[in-house]
């Protein structure tokens, strides 16, 4: 699992840098943090690896982290070779 944490300026900025990161597989861990003065606000993220049974061209490797984009490719690739 990796772990960030994102700074912004305004809570619109940091509603759409949060957006942003969910698009590509992160999502908030807790609530955001609004800084002394409240002119600066913090989000942490983390983003998810699965584990997964994948055959690594000569054997089946088990409990092997992968990261959310290629889990999602491994399970379109799984649903089109069952049809």
């Amino acid at each position: 699992m990796e772990y960030d944490i994102i700074e912004a300026g305004t809570k619109e900025e940091l509603i759409e840098r949060v957006a942003e990161k969910i698009k590509h597989g992160w999502g908030p861990l807790g609530g955001v943090v609004v800084g002394n003065g409240k002119d600066t606000f913090y989000q942490a993220m983390t983003y998810k690896t699965k584990r997964v049974c994948v055959f690594d061209g000569e054997k089946f490797v088990e409990n092997k982290e992968i990261d959310f984009d290629t889990y999602m490719m491994y399970l379109h690739y799984k649903r089109e070779n069952e049809k």
